[in-house]
């Protein structure tokens, strides 16, 4: 079977997660564009959806969720948190070997651990 170049393009472009299940929307359950999450954190038995409008659960791990999640977009920052890098406004160097990750929709910093930190380089 051939494929035209644009064809390839969007079924490579497709395989990726585009949106998420999570509870604790306003009605319930629901779907959350993956476009529209800050990051990803696991905590206990569950992974927290955090979005500019709020913070949300799902059940799904983050070592599950990563496979899913398109890599050009989406960065582990540590061994229990995947970023959006869209939603990245600044990283700045913090103590020793971490960097410092503010997000642009949200008030609060996060600290990428040492062996997530060689993504953010400049090549």
């Amino acid at each position: 079977m051939f494929f035209s170049g644009r064809e390839v393009a969007m079924s490579k472009r497709t395989k990726y997660l585009h949106y998420v299940c999570a509870e604790g929307m306003q009605n319930g359950a629901g779907s959350i564009p993956v476009d529209e999450v800050i990051y990803f954190r696991s905590y206990d038995a569950c992974t927290l959806v955090v979005t500019a409008k709020g913070e949300h659960r799902m059940s799904t791990p983050i070592s599950e969720l990563l496979a899913l999640l398109d890599p050009e977009k989406f960065w582990q920052v540590h061994r229990f948190t995947v970023v959006n890098r869209a939603r990245i406004e600044t990283v700045k160097p913090g103590d020793q070997e971490h960097l410092v990750m503010k997000f642009r929709d949200r008030d609060e910093c996060m600290t990428v651990g040492a062996p997530y930190c060689r993504q953010f380089q400049v090549k």
